[in-house]
């Protein structure tokens, strides 16, 4: 009897022991998690309006809100914000992705916690139009976005197509932008990996924004601000200092501000400070200060 008392006051040792060590580490361990595991039920859209134009755009206060943002459009769920009030990833068009609908932000946000998942994928791309109103989003991290099969994209916005995205600020956190692709291309960008058109918009920061991937015959976009730009596509009025750096036996492209500028695209009034580095030996190295490659 006496025996199986002490087991017992062993056992709620070991749990209290264990508890206490739990608690005692659990911030140390939270840098490890992502941010949609940490995001909001909704958008609490506090002055904001219904995402009809860009004064009347659905506005987005916190990390956690961005999150919730990041986790709707990837997953083609609607967007809850306000009052009770909802849209579809398809209301105003078969096309989805939030197409014809404006989102801005009401204040700069900080992402330093958690490592950041981009927004918009290449399942459910992004095709809406961002407003960030001058604000900044500090401390973005997105680390080893690794694909089993299919295309990588990595930035704030992953795959951010069809709309615009204006106005907005990113500094990276120290551990910057690690992208890799185990069966397929990769596009990274301080911004976006891919996108249509960007105006006024700046990426700085210590951190590097680095892509590689593991398979053969594969492709590498990365630049300072966007990876690729589609086809028709513009960006005007941006700057980037950080350093953008592949590692690849693939055919590259790299640049301090663009990757890759596909058909008709166009790049105005930009700048980049950074390092532009890559690899040697073989023939499809494409790189620049500003762009890789402009069709």
């Amino acid at each position: 009897m006496e025996t199986t008392t002490k087991t017992k006051q062993q056992s709620v040792l070991r749990l209290l022991a264990a508890l206490f060590f739990l608690c005692l580490f659990a911030p140390m361990a939270a840098g490890q998690d992502n941010w949609k595991d940490h995001c909001a039920t909704q958008i609490a859209n506090k002055d904001g309006g219904n995402g009809t134009s860009w004064d009347n755009a659905i506005v987005i206060a916190t990390a956690e809100e961005l999150a919730y943002f990041a986790q709707q459009v990837n997953s083609n769920q609607s967007i809850s914000y306000g009052d009770g009030n909802s849209i579809g990833p398809a209301d105003k068009g078969q096309a989805g992705g939030f197409i014809f609908y404006y989102f801005a932000l009401a204040a700069d946000i900080d992402l330093s916690d958690y490592d950041w998942t981009p927004i918009g994928n290449a399942t459910y791309p992004f095709k809406g139009n961002f407003d960030g109103r001058g604000h900044c989003v500090n401390g973005l991290k997105v680390m080893k976005v690794e694909t089993v099969s299919g295309d990588a994209y990595a930035g704030l916005f992953g795959y951010a197509s069809v709309g615009i995205l204006r106005n907005l600020g990113v500094r990276l956190a120290d551990a910057g932008i690690q992208a890799n692709s185990a069966d397929g291309s990769a596009y990274v960008g301080g911004i976006a990996g891919y996108a249509h058109n960007i105006f006024n918009c700046y990426v700085v920061g210590e951190g590097t924004i680095e892509a590689s991937f593991s398979g053969e015959g594969n492709n590498i976009y990365a630049g300072g601000i966007v990876g690729s730009l589609g086809t028709n596509s513009s960006l005007a009025n941006c700057y980037a200092t950080v350093n953008v750096k592949v590692e690849s036996d693939g055919r590259v492209y790299v640049g301090g501000i663009v990757g890759f500028g596909n058909f008709n695209s166009t790049i105005s009034h930009t700048y980049a400070t950074g390092d532009v580095e890559t690899g040697t030996g073989a023939k499809f190295y494409y790189a620049g200060g500003i762009c890789g490659y402009l069709r």
